[in-house]
């Protein structure tokens, strides 16, 4: 078992807990995505987006507490249109540097889709098709809606691990 001593230079220790933190997120949201079965898509002609993957009626509460609140707190998994594997499981450089870019084409599809609503970018990540959003409920509708996105879930801050 490695352990962490607070004695490592700040940076370095600010860069590996942030690292560990990519790293629980990821297996979150895959763990989250990989339990909800796809909804097949279909676009609505009163719709301007085609229907995405999942289904509204699994998003209730979290749409009543964006409601309620103004906003709420998301991570949003997005489809990059490969299946998505740890940099270090990819044969190359080449390889990774192909999946960070259809990391990054998918956040900014997302983020020009959501323009028309209020929402602010919490976290957005390089290695991990994800972003975090602080969202109003019109746009929460949006994401859910979305054809780029295959998983979400309320970002809830948990207390840190001694």
């Amino acid at each position: 078992m490695m352990v962490i001593s607070r004695s490592l230079p700040q940076s370095v220790y600010l860069k590996f807990t942030a690292f560990i933190f990519g790293c629980v997120l990821c297996c979150a949201c895959q763990a989250n995505t990989t339990s909800m079965p796809a909804q097949p898509t279909s676009a609505s002609p009163a719709s301007e987006t085609p229907a995405g993957l999942l289904d509204p009626a699994d998003f209730t509460a979290l749409l009543e507490k964006a409601a309620q609140n103004g906003s709420v707190r998301v991570i949003i998994t997005l489809e990059i249109g490969q299946p998505f594997q740890p940099e270090g499981y990819l044969p190359d450089e080449a390889a990774v540097q192909a999946q960070r870019d259809a990391i990054k084409a998918a956040q900014e599809t997302l983020l020009q889709e959501l323009s028309p609503y209020q929402f602010s970018v919490d976290f957005q990540s390089d290695f991990t098709p994800q972003i975090a959003l602080t969202i109003d409920e019109p746009g929460l509708r949006a994401v859910i809606a979305s054809a780029a996105v295959i998983g979400l879930q309320e970002d809830i801050p948990a207390k840190p691990m001694p």
